[in-house]
């Protein structure tokens, strides 16, 4: 994070950010540090309150992951070579797909999403279901992002791919 000076860039740039995403990503920082504060005994002793500039920072890292993974390793075998145009590998795509309710034995319409990231490390998938007045939305989010990034409530169902337009 340091050598990319993302804290950095997010300080600068984070008024620049909508009005919703400021909003989304305070609320998510509020109800960590409520948490951390109303659960002392779950809570690591060198937990530190969190602020909305690193929630934002965290979602860029958790972007750049998967192509500086694939960076370091090219580095570490000495595979560096550079060439115009530049492509991207075919792991970084990702893929989703949707069947009409038409054609399914039940009448439903099904959503298959599968964005390419993997189970572990700092981009581990998480269930989530967040009920409240106006939301019931269940199915999954990355850690430290605030919202549900595959999901569905009782109407709509949406999903990601993780290719780099």
């Amino acid at each position: 994070m340091r050598l990319l000076r993302v804290k950095e860039i997010v300080e600068e740039k984070y008024h620049e950010l909508s009005v919703y995403a400021r909003e989304a990503a305070e609320g998510f920082a509020d109800g960590v540090n409520y948490y951390m504060l109303t659960h002392p005994e779950e809570t690591p002793v060198w937990a530190e309150s969190v602020t909305p500039q690193q929630v934002v920072a965290w979602g860029k890292m958790v972007s750049l992951s998967r192509p500086l993974n694939r960076l370091f390793e090219d580095l570490r075998r000495g595979n560096i070579t550079v060439s115009l145009p530049i492509s991207i590998p075919r792991e970084f795509f990702s893929n989703e797909w949707v069947v009409s309710g038409d054609r399914t034995a039940d009448g439903y319409v099904m959503l298959q999403c599968d964005p390419h990231l993997p189970w572990f490390g700092m981009n581990s998938w998480y269930e989530i279901h967040l009920v409240s007045k106006d939301y019931n939305v269940i199915d999954a989010t990355i850690w430290g992002v605030p919202g549900v990034i595959l999901g569905h409530n009782d109407r709509i169902a949406w999903a990601l791919t993780a290719n780099n337009p």
